[in-house]
């Protein structure tokens, strides 16, 4: 396995919960490392356009 493959894998929810495979103090300082993307996230269904609401 590459480093790559090994860093994608380490922070991997099915594999936290190993012992010893990675450190509570790592999870979150990676956790908080990861950029805010809250602005891709899917509209609420009441803030859809009317044309969408048409077709239902």
């Amino acid at each position: 396995m590459n480093l790559e493959d090994e860093q994608k894998l380490k922070f991997d929810r099915r594999l936290r919960n190993r012992r010893g495979w990675v450190k509570d103090e790592d999870v979150q300082a990676y956790e908080q490392a990861l950029p805010d993307v809250s602005e891709k996230a899917a509209a609420d269904e009441d803030e859809q356009s009317p044309a969408s609401e048409e077709s239902h």
